[in-house]
């Protein structure tokens, strides 16, 4: 799995320590297989098991980033770009591997993220149209309906659908 640099609120990339990066990739796996909000507690013996005795430290260095959710009952409830609940956002790795994603711009950036292809189903955000597409680690190889564009949150682009 490749994913070695963190989103800043600059819109900036940054290295993180390899560390954090098994950790979160830890934390990733346990919420592929165990799909709903999970114990802070509990994701620290997930790190633990993996990565040994700093695991309080990085998961919560793995919060103050934001590369970690919690909900209000302070569980994990997101890991970028896997989501913890259940979206309209759903993706399907090369391996087999099925998740939520926490939006349409992350389940396109799951091929890349996870070095694999991936098939995503979603709906549009405006009109719950069903939304398939087939991504590689190298871009978009698929996407339906035809002539669908993407944008960001609530951003709108004359003749796209968010989704």
């Amino acid at each position: 799995m490749r994913n070695d640099l963190e989103f800043t609120a600059a819109n900036k990339y940054r290295k993180i320590s390899p560390e954090l990066q098994r950790a979160r990739f830890s934390l990733i796996d346990y919420a592929i297989a165990n799909p709903e909000p999970f114990s802070v507690e509990r994701g620290g013996s997930v790190i633990a098991e993996a990565l040994g005795d700093e695991s309080r430290e990085l998961l919560q260095s793995m919060i103050d980033r934001n590369l970690i959710g919690l909900n209000e009952d302070g569980d994990i409830s997101y890991l970028y770009p896997v989501s913890c609940e259940e979206t309209s956002h759903r993706v399907r790795l090369a391996d087999g591997r099925e998740f939520c994603a926490m939006c349409a711009i992350d389940a396109l950036g799951c091929a890349a993220t996870f070095g694999m292809a991936a098939e995503i189903n979603s709906a549009t955000k405006d009109t719950e149209e069903d939304v398939h597409a087939f991504v590689t680690p190298g871009g978009i190889e698929s996407i339906t309906p035809d002539g669908l564009s993407v944008s960001y949150y609530d951003s709108w682009i004359e003749g796209s659908v968010n989704f």
